[in-house]
């Protein structure tokens, strides 16, 4: 399963805003259990433990919050970007303003690995990023990612704004 094929329009965030990390992952904990039907309380405590390991942020202003859950039956995903990005405690020490969170049945574990390393390697392509920032709609933003597999059509410029959003911005205050 790729984890490109999970998301749809309803699916991705487009100048969402949080202040700080904390309150990110409680904004896609509610798109995530809204789509799965598992309570947002339980998805976002999952994704808590999971960043209490270690950051998911993976560098240049991305990151991929995870958990596996047990009482999931589908994986789910949601995909945010940041009106201002957030401090998410990086190994590179960049904020971030690109989120996409997944949730994947545990009992499924064996497949998530292998999708999110497909998911990671396709964004390692910065030209992709830069289009995720300069979407304007979520439609445009699946045109980026479409296109990673030449499965989708690049942005019409029309779904485009004119100039992309800087990761400045953020600061480490309110890092929760």
């Amino acid at each position: 399963m790729d984890i490109l094929d999970l998301l749809h329009p309803r699916d991705i965030l487009v100048r969402a805003q949080a202040q700080a990390k904390r309150p990110l992952l409680r904004l896609v904990s509610g798109r995530l259990a809204a789509r799965s039907g598992v309570p947002e309380e339980t998805v976002l405590a999952a994704l808590l433990n999971r960043e209490s390991l270690g950051s998911t942020g993976i560098g240049h202003g991305i990151a991929v919050p995870h958990a596996l859950l047990e009482q999931l039956l589908a994986p789910t995903a949601t995909l945010a970007v940041m009106d201002r990005p957030v401090w998410f405690r990086a190994s590179d020490e960049q904020p971030v303003d690109v989120v996409l969170a997944v949730i994947w049945p545990r009992e499924r574990a064996g497949e998530f690995m292998p999708a999110l390393a497909r998911f990671c390697r396709k964004l390692s392509r910065l030209d992709i990023p830069k289009g995720i920032r300069c979407a304007a709609s979520p439609d445009g933003v699946l045109a980026c990612l479409g296109a990673l597999d030449g499965i989708g059509h690049q942005p019409h410029p029309a779904t485009l704004v004119s100039s992309a959003r800087t990761a400045g911005g953020a600061t480490r205050e309110g890092i929760q």
